[in-house]
């Protein structure tokens, strides 16, 4: 029976080798087309980028060269959007990011493959790195790399998500804010299968057609089309409600509607989704059980700011070791010699969390909006890592989450009580890091962000110091000197009349 069973069909195996083949030319026809093209329009310079090595081969990644583009007199846009993924591609080689299984795109459909090779060509070996090595630090899985992935097969699932890919690619090559064709394309494709999917008479709605069409959601949201997109966020609510809500929906599903819905629900103020936080053993890996002194910290180049508060038994164990972890890995990236050398293994790690919110439980839309110090540190960790070690589009709506609710709850306070100089001084670096997340171009601050400082600058005890106090509090914390200047320039805006 099993000789039987491996049997080898001759014609079949002649067949598969000329379909690979055939898919092998057309693949490099096109990338060698693409690259021709982008020297003719943009007559600037390609330069490529170190490919990442992983058992599925190098990958190769092109940028356009900003001094040649100067000196061409033509304007690179979005070149910070090229520049983080080139930093995601050098860190996800520091970290050991572990590679993605192969793919399965939508069968009998050549024209669907050959397209879907280009796009997640681009998105598993630049998106996915930028991703990855964020959730380090807060011991969560890479929800951006395998959530979706064994669904491709589906065509309805298929488009919405190349769709979306495809918005990235326009963003990461230069374009302008238009859509292109092939997004236009891509995303009429998805309407027309999602219509025929609601359109059934059996009125069944399964978990392909709810994750298509919180991507459906999600790309009205990429390109700020808000009509569209609350229409397909009210549909993607009636949807889950009708299938009977999160916990019905399977792995993949929920933890992708979830990654969305969590970010509009801050966004908007309400939630389209009637979710209710996990009951049972799992629990008790939701709450932060804080050190009992005397603690000791494993990590010698910690700031003096976290210490304070590791002495005061102020700080829980999960956000030490998050702080832990941070250190680490600013201590890799300065240190050229240690690259090769003290690398992170993500591949062999266990996780304690599947999805940010089970790591992030304030975060959630019913949370209380009465938040512990611990809580706030843990959110304004998060903001640290959103925009120094991963400042780019993946986390973008953990970035907006985060940052809601952190402004949010300071701005609810109007009476700070702290015991200790430790909480003292926490509170402060964690009020800049809060302002430093509403920055704007050239130094300017976003409306929330001003209400916030207005605020803090109205109830909080450290409203009279001067700039050069707080900032000898927040270096002892972590801090970049982008995030200096901006809090200088607007603390100091309105000294004279703000401060006695």
């Amino acid at each position: 029976m099993a000789s039987i069973l491996f049997v080898a069909d001759l014609e079949g195996d002649r067949l598969m080798k000329q379909h690979i083949l055939s898919h092998s030319a057309r693949v490099s026809h096109q990338r060698r087309m693409a690259a021709k093209g982008a020297l003719l329009e943009n007559d600037t310079a390609l330069v490529p980028a170190r490919g990442i090595r992983s058992k599925y081969g190098p990958h190769k990644f092109v940028s356009n060269s900003p001094s040649l583009a100067k000196r061409s007199g033509r304007k690179v846009q979005n070149i910070g959007v090229i520049r983080s993924m080139l930093e995601a591609r050098r860190m996800a080689k520091l970290l050991l990011v572990e590679p993605t299984p192969p793919l399965c795109f939508p069968p009998n459909a050549a024209d669907e493959a050959y397209a879907g090779h280009e796009y997640f060509d681009f998105y598993l070996n630049n998106v996915v790195p930028i991703g990855a090595y964020a959730y380090e630090p807060f011991n969560i899985s890479s929800v951006f790399g395998t959530d979706f992935i064994q669904v491709l097969a589906d065509r309805q699932v298929f488009h919405p998500i190349t769709t979306l890919i495809q918005g990235l690619m326009d963003q990461a090559s230069s374009r302008t804010a238009s859509e292109s064709s092939k997004l236009l394309e891509s995303k009429g494709k998805a309407l027309s299968l999602i219509r025929k999917s609601l359109a059934r008479e059996d009125n069944a709605v399964d978990n392909l057609a709810i994750m298509a069409v919180a991507f459906l959601a999600a790309v009205e949201s990429f390109f700020g089309d808000t009509a569209p997109h609350a229409v397909h966020r009210r549909v993607l609510g009636y949807m889950v409600t009708a299938a009977g809500g999160l916990d019905s929906l399977d792995y993949n599903t929920r933890h992708t509607v979830c990654e969305f819905e969590m970010a509009w629900a801050l966004q908007t103020g309400y939630s389209v989704i009637d979710y209710e936080p996990p009951t049972g053993t799992h629990e008790e890996t939701l709450r932060h059980i804080p050190y009992q002194a005397p603690l000791q910290p494993t990590t010698e180049d910690i700031p003096a700011g976290f210490l304070d508060l590791v002495e005061a038994g102020r700080m829980s164990s999960e956000n030490l070791e998050t702080v832990e972890k941070i250190s680490r890995i600013h201590r890799l990236t300065a240190n050229a010699k240690q690259l090769k050398s003290a690398k992170i293994d993500l591949s062999s790690k266990n996780r304690k969390y599947s999805h940010y919110w089970e790591a992030f439980p304030q975060l959630r839309p019913n949370y209380p909006s009465t938040l512990t110090l611990d809580e706030v540190l843990q959110l304004a960790l998060l903001q640290y890592c959103c925009f120094t070690i991963t400042p780019s589009r993946p986390c973008r709506s953990l970035y907006e989450s985060s940052k809601i609710k952190i402004s949010t709850h300071l701005c609810s306070i109007d009476d700070v009580n702290v015991f200790s100089l430790a909480e003292y001084r926490c509170i402060i670096w964690v009020c800049m890091i809060a302002i430093y997340a509403w920055h704007g171009p050239s130094n300017s601050i976003k409306k929330p962000g001003q209400l916030l400082l207005d605020h803090i600058k109205t109830h909080y005890p450290f409203k009279a110091l001067q700039w050069n106090a707080l900032e000898d509090v927040v270096k002892q914390f972590y801090w970049t000197e982008a995030l200096i200047a901006f809090c200088k320039y607007q603390w100091e805006l309105g000294q004279d009349w703000e401060c006695v």
